[in-house]
């Protein structure tokens, strides 16, 4: 071959690569059109040759979709979190996604709809490629994709169909019942599930409401509660004892309109409802009205003894919103802080330091239940994380540790409110013998030790030192228990690691089904003892 020839051959497959490449630029397609889809605009803003892939590289800006302008709150502007869309004709590409609009610190693509990965790497903040005007911060993420379909989403999505699925799944059992309470702006059933032994009383049980997905983005909320409501339907020791002390009325989705839009923040009207809860009649959500009318009609009797209200925020930790106690009184305050301590019981997705606080509205559900039953009913908000958990950004949160982490979650509920099992034995004071060496106190949660937080109504305080006290139980079945001590303490600093915690004191093994006994000693005058908690490892 000549090399005039040679030159011809080199332009005519580079002609032909460009064609390739450019051809395959055009097979790229955007779309939304499925349920909780959502994405305003997409632009190719670059496209280059990677040498060292030798694959295509192109780069777009993606403007993710805004909710509606709020009609109740003119000065709210609206959330464009949310983005969930399909991308094809991937395959053998490198993708550059710019986010405009929304904050994913690491968003998540699967190649079916079902099992998701988080993106390569961490966002870094971008200017590349931008025609913005204003200083708004963009995120870009680079992946090489193996299929040629994607889906791209803010988080792993927990939708209205879905969750159709589960609630078929969860009300085949006998304990559970199925209710529809109202209906959404644009007509879809706001449903509820009740879930109880009906053979005890409701008389003789504490009452629960939660309520989740108020925010049509937070879906990480969703798994949460999803693997709540599974540990509460189980066949197990401590679900059975569950059902039998408590009945929980749960509203999955309280704005199911917002899901299958793909919203971020409001309802279909632009609404953001989970502040809607103090507005006027004319100016109340349907939504909110369902829940109220529903809230109202349950407590006839009693008011609710606790209430959640299940969110997820762009904050890289779990948490709590904890209102203040000049905001409710010193009693509902160490309350709140109980259920906290008891939820991050081992630690491993929540922390004291995790703790956010705030003075209680009455714009918001709990500030609602504080008007109708103040420091009766225990109200608060609850949130996950949609990146990592206790500020480890190693520990990445998917679907399974959050369903985990809802179990865990749903024991710490029981534990609040000392409702024992055979695997998880709440033993009190009441049933502790101490003689002459101690001083019993009828603990009056209002009045006695307002600093401190303790869990029994019958504290002993030690006279000397080496006092002994004795815990016992009539029916311990067989097996290794961890016994833990609950140390108790002030609540002013809320973040001290020395007390307000389960501390572990012992290993004990029960080598047959019988009486369990054990003995502590005071290490010093005045040594306040409260409950214990043994639990059997498996």
């Amino acid at each position: 071959m000549t090399y005039k020839n040679k030159n011809i051959h080199r332009v005519t497959i580079f002609l032909l690569l460009l064609f390739a490449f450019f051809n395959n630029k055009a097979q790229i397609k955007f779309s939304t059109d499925f349920e909780s889809g959502s994405l305003a605009d997409y632009r190719l803003v670059d496209s280059t040759w990677n040498k060292d892939y030798a694959m295509p590289c192109l780069s777009y800006l993606i403007t993710s979709k805004s909710d509606p302008l709020n009609p109740v709150d003119t000065t709210l502007a609206p959330s464009a979190r949310w983005f969930f869309f399909c991308m094809t004709g991937v395959k053998d590409k490198q993708i550059i996604l710019n986010f405009n609009e929304t904050d994913p610190l690491r968003p998540v693509y699967s190649y079916d709809k079902v099992n998701y990965e988080r993106f390569a790497g961490i966002a870094d903040t971008c200017t590349l490629h931008r025609e913005i005007e204003d200083d708004r911060p963009c995120y870009l993420f680079m992946q090489r994709f193996t299929k040629d379909t994607v889906y791209v989403a803010y988080f792993i999505p927990y939708d209205y169909s879905y969750l159709q699925k589960r609630i078929n799944n969860w009300i085949q059992y006998p304990y559970v019942k199925f209710d529809t309470i109202g209906y959404s702006r644009k007509g879809l059933p706001m449903q509820m599930l009740t879930i109880t032994d009906s053979s005890v009383p409701d008389s003789q049980k504490k009452k629960v409401w939660i309520h989740g997905r108020i925010h049509p983005s937070e879906s990480p909320a969703s798994w949460h509660l999803d693997g709540f409501i599974d540990a509460l339907v189980a066949n197990t020791s401590q679900a059975i004892a569950y059902r039998k002390a408590m009945t929980l009325y749960i509203v999955p989705f309280a704005n199911p309109d917002g899901v299958v839009e793909g919203l971020s923040r409001s309802n279909s009207t632009g609404v953001n409802i989970e502040i809607n809860w103090a507005k006027p009649e004319e100016q109340t959500e349907p939504e909110v009205r369902a829940l109220k009318a529903t809230m109202e009609k349950i407590t006839t009797d009693r008011p609710f003894d606790m209430q959640l209200n299940m969110h997820s925020q762009t904050i890289n930790n779990v948490t709590y919103w904890v209102h203040t106690a000049s905001s409710t009184s010193d009693y509902f305050y160490k309350k709140e802080l109980k259920l906290c301590y008891f939820t991050m019981f081992d630690r491993t997705y929540f922390g004291k330091e995790d703790l956010v606080f705030s003075d209680l509205a009455e714009r918001y559900a709990e500030g609602w239940a504080w008007n109708r039953a103040g420091d009766k009913t225990l109200a608060l908000t609850f949130e996950t994380p949609y990146t990592y958990y206790n500020n480890n950004p190693n520990l990445w949160l998917t679907s399974e540790n959050l369903r985990n982490f809802g179990a865990i979650s749903l024991t710490a509920v029981g534990d609040y409110f000392g409702i024992s099992s055979p695997d998880r034995i709440y033993l009190s004071n009441r049933n502790a013998k101490a003689k002459n060496a101690w001083e019993k106190i009828d603990y009056l949660p209002k009045a006695s030790y307002p600093d401190i937080l303790l869990l029994d109504d019958l504290l002993v305080k030690a006279k000397k030192k080496g006092s002994t006290i004795s815990y016992s139980t009539g029916k311990l079945l067989a097996g290794t228990y961890k016994i833990y001590r609950w140390i108790p303490g002030s609540v002013t600093n809320h973040q001290d690691e020395s007390n307000n915690f389960w501390k572990p004191i012992a290993l004990h093994t029960q080598k047959k089904t019988g009486t369990f006994e054990l003995k502590l000693k005071a290490t010093e005058a005045g040594e306040l003892f409260d409950a214990l908690l043994l639990v059997r490892e498996r």
